[in-house]
Parts: C-alpha cells; sequence; structure tokens
C-alpha cells in the first residue's frame, strides 16, 4: 500500500482515542480531522495527528504543512515505510491550502528531503504564516510569488466561493486537492502561472476593535489587517439558509475571545458536547464544516458585541 488519500468530508472531527482505535496502523491524520493538538502513537501501530486548530498556542504551533514538512525532513518516511517504501493512510475532511499543502508534501516526500528546494521552501512558509494567521498579516502582496500563490489555490477559492464545498461531496473534494497538488508542482518545476492577487472585501458589521466582513478577493484578510482590523469574522452564505463563519484575531493581546464566542454559539445552537460543533483555538476558529450556523449576521454582530462590552 503507498501513501494513499481518504477523503472524507462528512466525518466530523474524530478524538485521538477514536482515531487510534478504528484506523489501522500507518494512518496519518491532517488539520482538524482529529481533534487537538499534534500527537504520535507507536502503540498497536504508528499512527500521527497533524493539527494546529484545537488545544495549542495557535502562534507558537507550526500551521499543519509545516509539521508535516519539518518532520518530513527529520526522516519521518524512515518509520512509515515497509520494505523501504514510504506508507500511509492519510485522512483529510477538509481541502482548504494547508491541507493541499500538507498532502503534497506527503505525497512527494522525496522533494522535502532535498537539501535546498529553494521555491517549495518559500511555498511552505508562506503557507505556514498564512494559515498560523489566519491570512490576518501584513504581506507584501506586489511581490510576483503571491500572484503565483493566487493561482496555486484558486481551485480552493472558486470551490469555496461558489458554495459547492458545502454539498461535502468527497469527489470535489478529492479533485480540488489533486489540482492544488498539480499546482504546486508546477510552481516547483518553475512552470507554474501568475494571477492578479484580490484583495478586495465587503464590511457587513462589527465595531471599533472587530469587523464581520464576506471576503471577495484571495488577500481579503490581509487588506484587512494593513488597515487596522486585527480581529474579523468572516461570513460565507450557505445554499442551505445557513452561513460559515471563521473568527480569527492577530495575537492574543486583542480583546476579542474567539474561545467564548465559540462556547456560546454552541450553546445557542446544542451543539456543546457533540463532535460535530462549533470549535476552535486561542486566535482562531470556525463554524462547523457540515452543518453550519443558523444564526444571521446581524444577530451573531450582538451576540458577539454583547460578549465584549
Amino acid at each position: 500500500m503507498p501513501i494513499t488519500l481518504c477523503v472524507e468530508p462528512n466525518t466530523p472531527p474524530m478524538s485521538w482515542k477514536d482515531f487510534r482505535k478504528k484506523k489501522p496502523p500507518f494512518s496519518m491524520a491532517l488539520d482538524g480531522y482529529v481533534k487537538g493538538g499534534p500527537r504520535f502513537s507507536s502503540k498497536e501501530g504508528l499512527r500521527r495527528n497533524f493539527n494546529h486548530h484545537e488545544g495549542v498556542d495557535r502562534l507558537t504551533t507550526r500551521a499543519t504543512c509545516g509539521q508535516v514538512f519539518i518532520e518530513t525532513q527529520q526522516g519521518l518516511f524512515s518509520y512509515f515505510q515497509k520494505n523501504g517504501e514510504p506508507e500511509a493512510l492519510v485522512y483529510v475532511n477538509d481541502c482548504d491550502q494547508d491541507v493541499c499543502s500538507s498532502w503534497m508534501i506527503l505525497d512527494h516526500p522525496e522533494m522535502v528531503r532535498e537539501p535546498i528546494n529553494p521555491r517549495l521552501n518559500r511555498l511552505i512558509r508562506l503557507v505556514d504564516k498564512l494559515d498560523t494567521t489566519s491570512g490576518l498579516c501584513e504581506l507584501p502582496i506586489k511581490l510576483p510569488i503571491f500572484g503565483e500563490l493566487a493561482w496555486i489555490f484558486d481551485p480552493y477559492l472558486q470551490f469555496r466561493l461558489s458554495g459547492n464545498i458545502d454539498n461535502r461531496n468527497a469527489f470535489e473534494f478529492e479533485r480540488t486537492i489533486r489540482e492544488v497538488e498539480r499546482r504546486i508542482l508546477d510552481h516547483v518545476a518553475g512552470v507554474g502561472e501568475s494571477i492578479l492577487v484580490s484583495v478586495e472585501y465587503e464590511v457587513l458589521g462589527g465595531k471599533d476593535h472587530w469587523a464581520m466582513i464576506r471576503e471577495i478577493g484571495s488577500q481579503a484578510r490581509s487588506a484587512a489587517f494593513s488597515k487596522g482590523i486585527h480581529a474579523l469574522v468572516t461570513v460565507r452564505d450557505r445554499a442551505d439558509g445557513k452561513f460559515n463563519y471563521t473568527f480569527c484575531r492577530a495575537g492574543l493581546f486583542v480583546p476579542f475571545d474567539i474561545p467564548l464566542i465559540l462556547t456560546t454559539l454552541n450553546s445557542i445552537e446544542g451543539l456543546t458536547g457533540k463532535a460535530d460543533c462549533h470549535g476552535g483555538c486561542d486566535m482562531t476558529g470556525g463554524t462547523s464544516r457540515i452543518l453550519g450556523c443558523a444564526i444571521p449576521p446581524k444577530e451573531l454582530e450582538c451576540i458577539i458585541n454583547s460578549l465584549h462590552k
């Protein structure tokens, strides 16, 4: 069995205990498939969780692709291997930039083991920073690399903005991951393309210290940050009438209590203690990938403001 991608977009995040019990040896979980920080177990077979979404200090924990990158360099597949060949079952329930970059590394570990691979190294550093900060950071977006980055991840952006991501179709998720992987390989080989970087967004609400926006461009969050917005709620309408929200802040020093917001929303929607709930960590979080959130933006704005009086 080679390195195999297992795409399960309708599988709610599971516990590390359940992952070890239900998944066979040589299994890896990426970026939220398993709740909790990075974990490793060799008991009854090798298993690994790469994640930075729950139970971590976000700014001092690498994004999933950063974890996978350095661990592959450090000899991950000297152990996840049989008969001298890399072997792993890689489980994902999303297809975002971090997942796609992580999968590309695992699918092509030989590229990471090369001492010098400037294009790949630079790409992973950028994705690592963008995902760690949820895009809420200052970027020199006029540099050519950001046009290249926009082209690489455009399949995911279009998939998300179209709303088709909410269908949770495994074939479409895998197709997106494979297309982004192909574009990363083209970029690393020097034959990738570049597109215009868009920084557009629509302000829907907020208060002095935070803003609620609808993203239009791929670097909308960076543009908001450059205008002094250090806490964000992003809104995406779903076809089922619900909403997907992402909550992020630039650092723990920003007075925007994301864990409190998530706890409150779970209580309102009856999701407290359930596997598929609104979740995240100290600096970023989001509503359930599968269920979404039934609370409209204006009502959510009032809830957040009431929590930060």
